[in-house]
């Protein structure tokens, strides 16, 4: 398939949102049947690279969902559902990788020009019988920014209880040495002696740690998040770096557009629906993929709470 056609969605919500890191691989938004939904969130990462500028730290980040029969948008990643039967999730995916870091954030940069985000290609496969689950996803760069690759896998776990929702995870993920050298790499032509010397790092390996809080309010979704990395030794020697781990922190709100609401979760309109999985962010990687979803189906008119099953 065309690369340029395979990137069109990602790029398409770089452009809508105006946002050259549109949510940064820190939404991860639960399966099943969602109306759309719209927001706007704050993240905070302590960034590994030296000398990083303390208010360019923060960044604002659009939030937008979408969840059909079987093509979804979860935040930074567009995807069709080949298989979705039972516990089992398995979809080839579109997704904005969302790092990078400007010139101008650190004089560390200075003469190195900007390392862009970029769009990958791939897919996941999401298993979850009950509460907990299981992850694994790959995608590499189609828009020759890194011509790099990630692969992750990761355990989770997710529940709900009331307007609130909750997910625990942790993983670690495989990062090509396209990859390290984009970002963490000085080439030969971008060294100064003494100061920032000459650095090719190769793959490495790093983990990570997150927990995710939601209340759901109406058809108002109110978001926090945490995640902590600890990167490869790659990272850690890179001169460009001064740390080997990184924290962030987040939040935010979103507005769920049309449907009926059962217990102040969205709705899909129809005699017969399934209960609209509620938002989550996870951090890391990837690429998100929520995996909480209902089997069960009750008329929408009615005004009994709707039953809460964890897949």
């Amino acid at each position: 398939m065309n690369r340029t056609l395979l990137a069109a969605p990602a790029a398409a919500l770089m452009l809508l949102t105006g946002a050259p890191s549109a949510l940064a691989n820190e939404v991860d938004v639960e399966r099943g049947s969602r109306p759309i939904t719209v927001g706007l969130g704050v993240i905070w990462r302590d960034q590994v690279y030296d000398d990083f500028e303390d208010s360019d730290k923060f960044q604002p980040v659009p939030l937008v969902l979408w969840e059909g029969k079987k093509f979804f948008f979860r935040a930074d990643t567009f995807g069709y559902k080949l298989i979705d039967s039972g516990p089992w999730e398995i979809s080839p995916i579109i997704t904005f990788q969302g790092n990078g870091y400007d010139e101008d954030n650190s004089d560390v940069f200075d003469g190195m020009g900007d390392r862009d985000p970029w769009v990958g290609a791939g897919g996941q496969i999401i298993w979850q019988p009950e509460k907990f689950g299981l992850k694994v996803m790959g995608t590499g760069d189609i828009t020759d920014e890194s011509n790099g690759g990630r692969f992750k896998g990761e355990g989770f776990y997710t529940n709900r209880v009331n307007r609130w929702s909750y997910r625990f995870g942790a993983g670690a993920e495989w990062v090509s040495e396209g990859f390290n050298e984009y970002y963490y790499g000085v080439e030969r032509n971008e060294a100064i002696p003494d100061v920032r010397p000459r650095y090719n790092p190769t793959d490495g390996v790093n983990y990570y740690t997150t927990a995710f809080v939601g209340y759901n309010l109406n058809k108002w979704l109110f978001l926090g998040f945490a995640k902590y990395q600890f990167f490869s030794d790659e990272v850690d020697d890179s001169p460009l770096t001064e740390d080997d781990q990184m924290l962030t922190l987040g939040g935010g709100v979103a507005y769920i557009f049309g449907g009926k609401y059962a217990n102040d979760t969205a709705v899909p309109p129809g005699p017969q629906a399934k209960r609209a999985a509620t938002a989550a962010l996870f951090f890391g990687s990837s690429h998100t993929d929520g995996e909480y979803r209902s089997s069960r189906r009750w008329p929408a008119s009615t005004d009994a709470p709707a039953p809460s099953t964890i897949r």
